[in-house]
C-alpha cells in the first residue's frame, strides 16, 4: 500500500525551542505518531528564506544557517547532518516549471526555520530535507502554490510538507521573562485563525489581513504567516482537511507554539 503524505504548520518560535526538552518531547512523540516508519523526504517551507521568485535549496545536507543574534553561543555549533535530496529537487522542479512557474535552484544552506524544529523532529538526522523558499507571491498565488505542491506529494507518497513560520509573530511585544500572561489581541487572533482553518476557509485564510482582529499587530511583517496558506491549499488540495494540533501554548507571552496537522479525512 501506497504510503500517505504528511501535511503540517509549525511555530517554530525563538531559537531557544532547541534547547527545551519538554517541547522536544512532543516534537519527538508527534513524528513518531505520524511516522511509525520515516518519511522518505521532508519538503520545508521556512519563513526565514524569502525571494522574489520560487527557489529550491541546497542538495548537499548539513549546512546550516546561523541567523539570528544575542542568543545562547551554544546554538552557533549546533549541527544537523540530514542528507539533501537532489532527486527529489530535480523532480520538483521539473513539476513546478511545466506548470509554469518561474523557479531556480540554489545552493543556500537550512536556516533556523528548517534545523530547530527537525533537531526534535527527527534527532537522528536520518530524512532527506529539501527547503523550498516563500515567494514573494499574494494569497492568491501562495494558494495556487500549494495546490500544486500537495499534487507533487500526493503522487510521491511518503513526504511531510512543513510550513515553518508562527501563528503570531511580533517580537517587539514579546516578554523574556515570560511573566506577562498573553495578550487578549493574541488570543483572538489565534482563535480566529484557527477558525478559518477548521473551517477550510482558505480564501479567509489568504485574505487574513481583513478577515482576522489584530492583523498586523500579531505581524507586522507577513513572512511568519504565510507558509500556512501554501501548507493549507497543499492539504484541501488532496482531501487533509481533519485538522488536529499537536503543540500549542505560547512563550515569552506573545509567539504562538501552535503547530497543526493536516490529516486525511476519514472515508464515512
Amino acid at each position: 500500500m501506497k504510503v500517505k503524505p504528511a501535511i503540517s504548520f509549525i511555530s517554530h518560535g525563538a531559537p531557544t525551542m532547541v534547547l527545551d526538552e519538554s517541547r522536544g518531547q512532543l516534537y519527538r512523540s508527534w513524528a513518531e505518531t505520524i511516522w511509525p516508519e520515516k518519511p522518505e523526504l521532508i519538503l520545508i517551507l521556512s519563513a526565514h528564506w524569502q525571494t522574489r521568485n520560487l527557489a529550491l535549496g541546497t542538495v548537499e545536507g548539513g549546512q546550516l544557517i546561523y541567523d539570528f543574534y544575542g542568543f545562547p553561543s551554544q546554538l552557533y555549533s549546533m549541527a544537523y547532518d540530514a542528507p539533501g535530496a537532489p532527486e527529489a529537487r530535480n523532480s520538483l522542479h521539473s513539476f513546478l516549471a511545466a506548470a509554469g512557474l518561474e523557479i531556480s535552484t540554489v545552493e543556500r544552506g537550512w536556516d533556523h526555520g528548517v534545523w530547530t524544529p527537525l533537531r526534535w523532529l527527527f534527532p537522528s538526522a536520518n530524512v532527506p530535507v529539501l527547503q523550498l523558499s516563500l515567494p514573494n507571491l499574494d494569497g492568491a498565488g501562495l494558494t495556487d502554490l500549494g495546490r500544486l505542491l500537495g499534487r507533487w506529494i500526493h503522487d510521491r507518497g511518503a513526504v511531510w510538507f512543513i510550513g515553518s513560520g508562527g501563528l503570531t509573530h511580533n517580537l517587539g511585544a514579546i516578554d523574556f521573562s515570560e511573566s506577562m500572561p498573553v495578550p487578549r489581541q493574541m488570543q483572538e487572533f489565534e482563535s480566529t485563525v484557527l477558525q478559518f482553518v477548521e473551517r477550510g476557509q482558505l480564501a479567509k485564510l489568504s485574505n487574513y489581513r481583513k478577515e482576522a482582529p489584530f492583523a498586523e499587530l500579531n505581524h507586522p511583517t507577513e513572512e511568519h504567516f504565510l507558509p500556512l496558506i501554501p501548507v493549507m491549499a497543499a492539504a484541501m488540495e488532496i482531501g487533509h482537511t481533519t485538522v488536529a494540533y499537536p503543540v500549542s501554548g505560547f512563550e515569552f507571552g506573545t509567539l504562538s507554539r501552535r503547530s497543526i496537522d493536516f490529516r486525511p479525512t476519514p472515508r464515512t
